[in-house]
This record gives C-alpha cells, sequence and structure tokens, in this order.
C-alpha cells in the first residue's frame, strides 16, 4: 500500500488529467453511496447508482497476462500472451462534506475506488 504523499500526489495528477463529461453538474458521493460499490460493478450500474461523473479519462494499454488454459496449472512454466485493456477513470466532486471520488474500470468493470481531499 502506497504511503500517505503518494496517495495524495496520485490523486492530484489523477484530477488534473481529466477532460469534462457532460454540462450537467455532477453531484458529490457520499460515504453510503462510496462503501455500497463493489469490486466488478459495471459502468452502467455505477452511473444508475452516482449518475454521470463531472470527468472521465480514458487510457488504452497492453498488458502482458498470463493465458488461462486448461492444461496451463499442469506446465512448468505458465503460457504468457498480450492483452488490450480499456482503462477508464471517473471523477466525481467533493461537496457537502464529502470528499472528491476517483473510480477506476478496467474493460468495463469497477476495478478500484478511492477519495481524496
Amino acid at each position: 500500500m502506497p504511503c500517505l504523499p503518494c496517495s495524495v500526489l496520485l490523486g492530484c495528477v489523477l484530477l488534473g488529467a481529466f477532460a469534462a463529461v457532460s454540462a450537467d453538474p455532477a453531484r458529490p458521493v457520499d460515504t453510503l453511496q462510496f462503501g455500497l460499490l463493489a469490486r466488478g460493478m459495471s459502468q452502467a450500474e455505477v452511473n444508475a447508482r452516482l449518475g454521470p461523473p463531472a470527468q472521465v479519462k480514458t487510457e488504452t494499454r497492453t498488458v502482458l497476462m498470463p493465458l488461462r488454459t486448461p492444461h496451463a496449472r499442469h506446465r512448468d512454466t505458465p503460457a504468457y500472451g498480450v492483452r488490450t485493456m480499456e482503462v477508464e477513470w471517473w471523477y466525481y466532486p467533493e461537496g457537502g462534506g464529502s470528499m472528491a471520488t476517483v473510480l477506476e474500470f478496467r474493460d468495463g468493470e469497477l476495478y478500484a475506488k478511492d477519495k481524496y481531499r
């Protein structure tokens, strides 16, 4: 787990790199709604619960991942393959006592959630 200054720095870098999404103002995410978000939720499900984000940043990554084949566990060395992954960060502003919220989606599923001051 990164130290606090590193995570705060990452939050500042991420928050500064977002693009505006819509003219409608996004609502802050309260603690209850934040707690109900679960890893693996779809973007549509999160959007239905929280509304549209204020800003979105999108990135395509190429990563080396283990291949899942029926007999992979019986090999001495695992097989790897190159995979393209879509990563999106959704930003919700702070306000009304709630901190700013950043949600990370990988291939359309919620992967991580963070709150920043």
